[in-house]
């Protein structure tokens, strides 16, 4: 598969969070600052670079490829991919919720809005129609089992 912006969920969450940062900074009115927001916005972050490192680590501990265009050597389901069968992209939201948290602007929730929206109705979908095709029965059956996010 051809790599571009549309299969790289990282680059993806690059242009969400350029794109909230840039409607954070043209609707400046939109603004707010409640006590303990950097607070807030700092577990969101780590929880995401969190959630991030951990599912990587337990990816390429299973020896399949963390690219989404690579083709997976097997279907993770220990650890985080026991609740969850996106954390990296759960981490990626989270970070960027944490983004737009940290700004203190309505307009830069349009980053995690954006992304987990393009990840549910694109990445996502297109990504269990190839796990499906690749490990069959058995794929679905995880797919039974664990949320597609929590």
């Amino acid at each position: 598969m051809k790599e571009t912006i549309r299969n790289r969920p990282p680059l993806q969450a690059l242009f969400f969070l350029l794109l909230g940062i840039l409607f954070h900074l043209r609707l400046r009115g939109w603004t707010f600052a409640p006590p303990g927001l950097l607070i807030a916005a700092a577990l969101f972050i780590a929880a995401g670079l969190a959630l991030l490192i951990i599912a990587a680590i337990q990816f390429t501990r299973a020896g399949t490829p963390l690219k989404p265009e690579k083709t997976p050597a097997c279907i993770v389901e220990r650890g985080l991919y026991r609740f969850s069968r996106n954390p990296m992209y759960l981490g990626m939201v989270l970070l960027l919720m944490g983004g737009a948290l940290a700004l203190g602007s309505l307009p830069a929730f349009t980053a995690p809005i954006g992304f987990a929206l393009a990840l549910n109705l694109y990445q996502v979908p297109r990504e269990e129609k190839e796990l499906e095709a690749q490990f069959g029965d058995l794929y679905l059956e995880y797919a039974r089992r664990v949320r597609r996010w929590l």
